[in-house]
């Protein structure tokens, strides 16, 4: 009777395992585009000066990553969420207690990664260096 129940704890463990694995690779999933477009992107400093707003043209299957990793000079983190941005050109947050890099998507605060900001056409999504409040 022990032994049974050792095994079904095992197997139920097993089981919730799983489904937070299979939530975790969920989260992470790429969000990639349906159609073609173009997406603003605008990166400010912590003093609210704008660095740069760039317009970039997508096409189906690209993902917001793509288009950073491929225009921008950036430093990221792969973690169980998706991707974590430390740098993009001169915003830089090497230090994620002192400092992190904020996304606004539309001009509201994004609720998800990098990873799952779906592309639309006229997008724009702002990365605001900003420091950690204690």
């Amino acid at each position: 009777m022990l032994r049974k129940k050792l095994i079904l704890k095992i197997i139920y463990s097993i089981i919730v395992l799983g489904l937070i694995i299979t939530g975790f690779v969920m989260l992470a999933k790429r969000e990639e585009a349906k159609d073609n477009g173009t997406i603003t992107i605008e990166l400010i400093d912590l003093e609210n000066n704008v660095l740069s707003t760039e317009y970039h043209n997508y096409k189906a299957g690209d993902t917001l990553f793509k288009i950073l990793d491929d225009n921008y000079d950036i430093e990221y983190e792969n973690s169980v969420f998706g991707v974590y941005i430390i740098k993009i050109d001169s915003l830089h947050a090497p230090n994620k207690n002192e400092l992190f890099i904020k996304i606004l998507v539309n001009d509201e605060f994004s609720t998800v990664g990098v990873s799952q900001i779906k592309l639309e056409n006229k997008l724009k999504v702002t990365f605001i260096l900003t420091r950690v409040e204690t």
